[in-house]
């Protein structure tokens, strides 16, 4: 679980860093819309180290970085909600431009307990357009972790979906290794647009916190939305269309599991987002959601195996359907990346190396614990980073989680991603400290054959854990990704569409010498370029 902020508190070291990522945010290169890979992974830019890192492509296949403040100008939202852990709305607001978007409808979703600080941070003079929302949290130590940003263009032709690692806060789009995955869907007006007519989409009213009403869209004529919704209707009702809409239904039940009736507010708030995103178009996108909802799940005859909807179990079942068996048995490592562990068990076979294990082999049986590879960074990724152990405030392993279950440093490696390097007197040392969760497969080649982008760590509260011999699954947060497997023939024809792990491989594992980053320990001997011995000291 991710350490809470106290009031005031920062995440990294000073108002004259923030002030410093802001501001070469904003002096980003024009973007556009062909500048978004549609279907695809964009790595967060790492403002401090300029556009030789943030820029450069490896081997020609990896979209260049992309901040905020680029993706929101090349998109030019009408209306856009935003689902995250934590939001910083002042900063967040400053990212639209121009400043004519900061006046449409804009929604904030967070967990229940960091609502009232969320509405006491935006700025007035925007509160008449801006509502923030909170979701309930059922289940303790459970977290709404989610990071998903919804945006309907200006034009009215498209709704862009963005699922991403990072929170919505300066130094999680300045400072640290992030990535967001991009797909756009189109509206089925704009092929009516493109054979001459001039018409605009009419967008339901978004209804904010004053009680006002706001319209994302105007309307030219009203006959159009019937046609779009019709549009709507003919592709859902039939199984080919399904077929091809599975990215869009998949998106739609993660939105009315996650936000049912018994929410509240939030669920009507999704009424309006929900209803944009079945009428448009995404039928291109062969990736699938990968989900987690609070609950226990089973399965059962009315309800199918409800147990396999969400968490690890949907990722078993999506893997299984996406591979053949003989496929399957050709995925060699399996990888997960992440920023924050959580208590696993006595011994890796209570649910690494059993379950969990199980589910990214997409069901095998009787798989060799040495098949997993786990990256998190060491004491000494965290001290030569960027913003040296200021950067393990947002890695909360903890020294008392840890000492339960030591053998996890078995399965460590090193974290390091080559586009992030910082050209200093310190070779292959990654500058821009990981936030970003991404969980991968490898054929024997070392070729990546699958990848997870998420916002999921490693822990039962993110993934479920198995319960009353396996019939049930128990998840406490709401967590989101999305699965890209390499098969996908759009994967090998789209530009910038082929999976690329955010991380170097070959791995490289801990020596004898490297320990895990612990967020509550001190390092005497091992102080950062800040003269820091730790996270608590930086803080």
């Amino acid at each position: 679980m991710k350490r809470q902020l106290a009031d005031g508190e920062q995440r990294i070291g000073s108002d004259e860093k923030l002030s410093k990522i802001e501001v070469m945010e904003n002096r980003s290169s024009e973007p556009t819309v062909s500048d978004l890979v549609d279907g695809g992974v964009h790595l967060v830019k790492v403002a401090c180290l300029g556009a030789e890192a943030n820029d450069r492509a490896i081997d020609g296949t990896v979209p260049r970085a992309l901040s905020l403040f680029e993706l929101i100008r090349a998109i030019r939202p009408a209306a856009s909600i935003h689902f995250n852990y934590c939001i910083d709305p002042q900063w967040v607001l400053r990212q639209y431009a121009p400043r004519r978007l900061r006046q449409c409808p804009i929604t904030f979703v967070v967990g229940s307990r960091h609502l009232d600080a969320l509405r006491a941070a935006v700025p007035p003079p925007l509160a008449a357009n801006v509502r923030c929302v909170g979701v309930p949290l059922p289940f303790a130590y459970g977290t709404h972790h989610a990071k998903l940003s919804l945006f309907e263009s200006e034009d009215g032709r498209a709704l862009h979906v963005v699922v991403g690692t990072a929170n919505l806060v300066p130094e999680d789009w300045g400072a640290k290794t992030q990535a967001f995955y991009h797909a756009r869907g189109k509206f089925a007006m704009a092929a009516k647009k493109a054979k001459g007519d001039a018409v605009a989409v009419t967008a339901n009213p978004i209804v904010n916190s004053g009680g006002t009403t706001s319209t994302a869209l105007t309307s030219a004529v009203a006959a159009e939305t019937a046609f779009v919704e019709q549009q709507s209707v003919t592709a859902s009702t039939s199984t080919e269309g399904r077929q091809q809409q599975r990215f869009r239904d998949d998106l739609v039940a993660y939105l009315r599991a996650a936000y049912p009736p018994s929410a509240g507010e939030v669920h009507r708030t999704i009424q309006f987002w929900v209803e944009r995103i079945e009428q448009a178009d995404f039928s291109h996108i062969k990736d699938r959601i990968v989900a987690s909802v609070p609950g226990r799940f089973q399965r059962s005859a009315t309800d199918g195996d409800a147990s396999c909807r969400f968490g690890h179990l949907r990722l078993r079942r999506l893997l299984s359907e996406a591979f053949s068996a003989e496929e399957r048995q050709r995925h060699k490592t399996f990888v997960g990346q992440f920023s924050s562990v959580g208590s696993l068990g006595a011994r890796p076979e209570a649910w690494l190396c059993d379950e969990f294990l199980t589910s990214l082999s997409g069901g095998r049986s009787m798989i060799s614990a040495s098949s997993l590879k786990l990256i998190y960074p060491s004491v000494e990724n965290v001290r030569r980073s960027l913003e040296g152990y200021a950067a393990g405030l947002s890695l909360p392993y903890s020294s008392q989680t840890h000492q339960k279950q030591t053998y996890l440093k078995q399965f460590l490696h090193q974290w390091r991603i080559i586009v992030f390097v910082l050209i200093f007197p310190r070779p292959f040392m990654s500058a821009a400290s990981p936030h970003v969760k991404s969980y991968v497969a490898l054929d024997a080649a070392g070729e990546c054959q699958w990848l997870l982008l998420t916002s999921a760590n490693l822990s039962h509260s993110a993934w479920g854990k198995l319960e009353k011999g396996g019939t049930q699954l128990f998840i406490r947060s709401f967590e989101l990704g999305v699965l890209m497997c390499a098969k996908d023939n759009h994967r090998r024809q789209s530009p910038g569409g082929a999976l690329f792990p955010p991380f170097d491989i070959p791995l490289t594992k801990y020596s004898a010498d490297d320990e895990p980053f612990l967020v509550d320990m001190l390092y005497p001997t091992k102080t950062d370029a800040n003269g820091f011995r730790g996270a608590m000291d930086a803080q």
